[in-house]
């Protein structure tokens, strides 16, 4: 397969990750609503039912209230952060396919002690070292960030547990006016690229993840400067 046609199907698959997140937002909204008819119709209900009591009153308020953190809050965190892994590994698949196309290869003797890594990092270095050729230094150092979030949400999942003690290994000191610090554990670099991009909250003493879908199609828009740039470079 030619190069040119290797980048075009990969602009096709960004294209359709584009559209599932408009299809994702579109259903989001769908749900929201529907929840929120729904309650309504139930205070509709209870207010001509004189029967109901207090108890069912406040039974009513407190689920509707938990349906709507669910579905304005919960099923979008559940959704963007399985793309943000689904994206991480298909821009590793095609930079390591991109190297294929291209024959690269290191030779490695028997007594050779150099790590050749894996994914992203494996590419970078058969490109470094077979063709003379650095990936786009801003390109690289976003994906070294996101290849870190997306290790974070792979080992450690969509929330991190806040401790009053310091941890072993990194952390964060998270301040709080008139109350005692927190540690978040969680690398000081990672940190600061999250809350820079706005994709975390402290609730209680919990860090949560909150992808939004501004992030995710930044991502996409990522992928494609870089596969256009390297396909450009190097064909």
């Amino acid at each position: 397969m030619g190069l040119n046609l290797s980048l075009y199907f990969i602009q096709v698959e960004l294209n359709q990750m584009s559209r599932y997140l408009d299809v994702v937002v579109s259903a989001l909204e769908t749900n929201f609503k529907s929840v929120d008819s729904a309650y309504e119709e139930a205070m509709k209900e209870e207010i001509s039912n004189s029967e109901f009591s207090d108890d069912y009153r406040e039974w009513v308020i407190s689920n509707h209230e938990d349906e709507l953190i669910e579905a304005g809050q919960d099923f979008p965190q559940l959704l963007l952060v399985s793309f943000i892994i689904l994206w991480y590994s298909f821009v590793e698949q095609k930079l390591l396919e991109f190297c294929d196309e291209l024959g690269l290869t290191i030779s490695i003797t028997a007594k050779s002690k150099e790590n050749f890594d894996t994914g992203i990092k494996r590419a970078y270095k058969l490109l470094s070292q077979t063709k003379d050729y650095q990936i786009y230094q801003k390109h690289w150092q976003e994906l070294a960030y996101i290849s870190k979030f997306r290790n974070l949400l792979v080992h450690e999942g969509k929330q991190l547990r806040l401790s009053y003690m310091k941890p072993d290994g990194q952390s964060v000191v998270y301040k709080r006016e008139n109350e005692l610090d927190l540690y978040i554990p969680i690398d000081e670099d990672l940190f600061r690229y999250l809350d820079k991009h706005k994709l975390i909250e402290v609730w209680g003493v919990s860090l949560n993840i909150i992808p939004s879908i501004d992030y995710c199609k930044g991502l996409i828009e990522l992928a494609r400067e870089i596969f256009i740039k390297l396909y450009g470079d190097l064909q």
